[in-house]
């Protein structure tokens, strides 16, 4: 090979490797600013939903930094259809910022957002952002469907078996409720109940007593509530919610609890003491007291009566029109014992009846005996005693 060769061989190699190293460098200057300022990304494991007006949407977002140094990210709604708002949220605080760990992806941030009640059916947009400067940004699209025929996908429930049951003033009904957590995140939900005043509503998951239960995303709780309806409950329809309500959502389902009549007199009398002096052939009063014990009122009450033979006994009124429930009424009895009654202690009964209820109320008579010879027994004692008092004038002197 001769010189001239030789240099024009060396010419192109040195041209090949010239060119070598600049397709090197553009390769490097290509992938290190993406490594560097663009390693930031924010994403969601749903990004399209079909929800309603009116809902509270909670969106749980994934943010990664592929970068070799830490970042702090903006965190920002670029893109809200009209109406709609919306905040970022971490630890149950609202938050605009993230710092991000180099090379890290384990960050997760919720961004809940309020649709408004009146938004019309169709499809919405949102765009979320996250920007640490220096190019190292992302945008995130969700796109939202509105559809008043379609399933609400997404949205949590508290449904209940057997919501309308019947009871008595007194008793105990039980419910079994489920808690569908549906949305992205865990979820504790508080539980009550707005039932009538004194009622007592108890919650029990597993057979303990609970006010709040847990429930993770995409489970189901089962929880059953005890309700005690109480003594003096009045007959009637009753209608009220349980709810179910978390950091982020209120979920509640109605109960109706109809409170079934029932029906209890008492007879008796205003001390509680059922005993009667009474002498033979002469009139007794005794003062009688009949309690309606219900939930409802107590219409026709009739008052009868069982006595020894030749016995007679009477009422002020045969019978009491109307007590309502928890009142009460009076009425006089008029007993008189036989002519022929001996002096000792009797019984009879005497009976409150309605359709509904009855009592009755078992009553001792004592009765006692007055003749002309104890006022004659008296004279003779007071004569006796006058004579005494002559004697002992007279003769006491001497």
């Amino acid at each position: 090979m001769t010189k001239g060769a030789t240099v024009s061989h060396r010419k192109k190699m040195l041209r090949v490797l010239v060119t070598v190293a600049a397709l090197a460098a553009l390769l490097v200057a290509s992938y290190v600013p993406a490594f560097a300022a663009g390693g930031l990304t924010l994403s969601t494991a749903y990004p399209s939903r079909t929800v309603k007006a009116g809902d509270s949407v909670s969106v749980s977002l994934g943010l990664e930094n592929t970068s070799a140094a830490a970042l702090t990210a903006d965190l920002k709604a670029v893109s809200l259809p009209s109406g709609w708002t919306g905040d970022f949220e971490a630890s149950s605080s609202q938050i605009s910022q993230v710092y991000l760990k180099a090379a890290s992806s384990d960050t997760s941030v919720t961004y809940k957002l309020a649709i408004p009640d009146d938004a019309a059916a169709g499809q919405y947009d949102v765009q979320l952002s996250a920007d640490a400067g220096n190019g190292a940004a992302d945008v995130l699209a969700l796109h939202f469907t509105i559809d008043p025929k379609a399933a609400n996908v997404g949205e949590s429930t508290l449904t209940v078996d057997k919501a309308a049951q019947n009871g008595t003033s007194g008793s105990s009904l039980s419910f079994s409720l489920t808690l569908d957590n549906k949305s992205e995140t865990d979820q504790t939900y508080s539980l009550s109940a707005n039932a009538p005043v004194g009622w007592t509503a108890t919650f029990k998951s597993d057979s303990t007593q609970v006010s709040s239960v847990s429930v993770k995303a995409g489970e189901t709780a089962a929880v059953t509530l005890s309700l005690a309806i109480p003594s003096g409950a009045q007959a009637g329809e009753n209608k009220f919610d349980i709810m179910a309500v978390s950091a982020d959502q209120k979920l509640t389902t109605a109960l109706d609890v109809t409170v079934t009549g029932s029906y209890s007199i008492e007879l008796t009398t205003p001390s509680g003491r059922l005993n009667l002096d009474a002498f033979v052939n002469k009139k007794a009063t005794l003062t009688l007291t009949v309690n309606n014990k219900s939930n409802t009122d107590i219409n026709e009450i009739a008052l009868s009566s069982s006595a020894p033979d030749g016995w007679t006994v009477a009422f002020d009124s045969d019978t009491i029109e109307s007590i309502p429930a928890g009142g009460s009424q009076q009425v006089t009895a008029y007993v008189t014992p036989g002519k022929d009654a001996m002096a000792g202690d009797y019984t009879m009964t005497l009976t409150a009846k309605s359709a509904n209820a009855t009592d009755d109320a078992e009553i001792r008579v004592t009765v006692k005996t007055e003749t002309s010879w104890g006022i004659v027994g008296l004279i003779i004692i007071a004569v006796l005693v006058v004579a005494l008092v002559l004697i002992f004038r007279k003769y006491g002197r001497r």
